[in-house]
């Protein structure tokens, strides 16, 4: 529950009533947000053939849910829940930039020896010119935004950036842009107080027109060095296996040596004498 802690007792005025210090009360959700969505990113990476590389990159964000209820009273009007996907709201927090459903961009980068060129593609979805932090909880009156109830709806917006760049050496580069390629206009959006008749957020290379940009880049980290690899010896070769020579009765011994003598032959049988 709540308690109330009162200030000491005056002394100069010891029969006044005492004022109240501090209101202890327990905590309370005052407001909520809830936000749901999904983040998608593929690549892939081809060679071709030697000295050409092909990268596709691409990359979504859809924002499936984004509500808020600024109290829990169930029984106040003003208490209910606002929505804001596909429509310019939260108007105030965001500057009028809204939350668009869908945002992408789809990159495809070709590397050709010392040249590269990369083309982007960029997407924002269309959204409804209202807002229910303006018009309260449920309501949509574009109305409430400009005084204008015909344009009620911002488009989509698409564009297309285009990169290149050649490597002279390992120090300097140059490049070369061209942003907003086919020279895309930012869709009307009268509501939006950040800009005039357009959606920065989200549209100001619309608002730029196409434009490009050129320039070099110098590298002044010093190029590594490797230490030369110390020269890899080869073990001597084995000796040569000595010479040999094979002797009469068979035995092999080495070239410098001298055969064994080979015994003398046993005597003959004695003669058998003679009979009478």
């Amino acid at each position: 529950g709540y308690s109330v802690l009162l200030n000491p007792i005056d002394p100069l005025f010891p029969g006044g009533i005492r004022s109240v210090a501090i209101i202890v009360g327990p905590y309370a959700n005052a407001s909520s947000l809830k936000t749901s969505g999904i983040d998608f990113s593929a690549q892939a990476d081809f060679r071709l053939f030697p000295g050409f590389r092909w990268s596709s990159n691409l990359e979504a964000t859809r924002i499936n849910k984004y509500t808020f209820r600024s109290c829990e009273d169930d029984a106040d009007p003003a208490c209910g829940v606002q929505s804001y996907v596909g429509t310019q709201g939260p108007y105030i927090l965001s500057s009028g930039a809204g939350t668009p459903r869908w945002r992408g961009n789809w990159s495809n980068s070709f590397e050709f020896g010392r040249a590269t060129l990369t083309g982007t593609v960029n997407y924002v979805s269309g959204y409804k010119n209202v807002a229910e932090d303006q018009s309260g909880p449920g309501q949509r009156v574009c109305g409430d935004l400009y005084n204008d109830d015909t344009l009620c709806h911002t488009k989509r917006f698409i564009w297309v950036d285009l990169v290149g760049s050649y490597k002279l050496n390992d120090s300097i580069t140059v490049y070369g842009n061209v942003l907003n390629l086919f020279d895309a206009k930012a869709p009307v959006n009268p509501p939006n107080y950040a800009a005039a008749n357009y959606n920065p957020t989200y549209t100001q290379m619309g608002a730029v027109g196409r434009f490009f940009r050129a320039g070099v880049n110098f590298s002044f980290r010093p190029k590594e060095r490797l230490a030369p690899a110390e020269p890899v010896v080869a073990p001597p070769p084995p000796p040569p296996a000595p010479a040999t020579q094979t002797c009469p009765d068979g035995s092999v011994i080495e070239a410098t040596g001298t055969c064994p003598v080979a015994p003398p032959p046993p005597p003959p049988p004695a003669a058998a004498p003679e009979r009478g």
